[in-house]
């Protein structure tokens, strides 16, 4: 199973759970029919940040790292402050 195939569930959930989320971004793995699955049945914009064509190596990706940042802070909270 893909990424993308998994992808619908939690998409799903997101937009049960969520319902103030309209946009969504993700990397290009999850480019294709998901995009017009999430339009259509979700009524979400699904937006793939793809990396810049010229792009060689390893670079932070635009919004990638709010997505990085927001996973680590729900996994992950930072300590009480004292």
């Amino acid at each position: 199973m893909q990424d993308r195939d998994g992808a619908k569930r939690s998409l799903l959930w997101t937009r049960l759970d969520h319902p103030g989320v309209q946009k969504i971004w993700a990397d290009q793995g999850f480019a294709g029919r998901l995009v017009e699955w999430s339009r259509t049945i979700l009524g979400r914009e699904l937006e793939i940040v793809r990396k810049a064509p010229d792009q060689r190596g390893f670079q932070i990706q635009p919004k990638r790292w709010v997505i990085e940042r927001t996973f680590s802070v729900a996994h992950c909270p930072p300590p009480p402050r004292t």
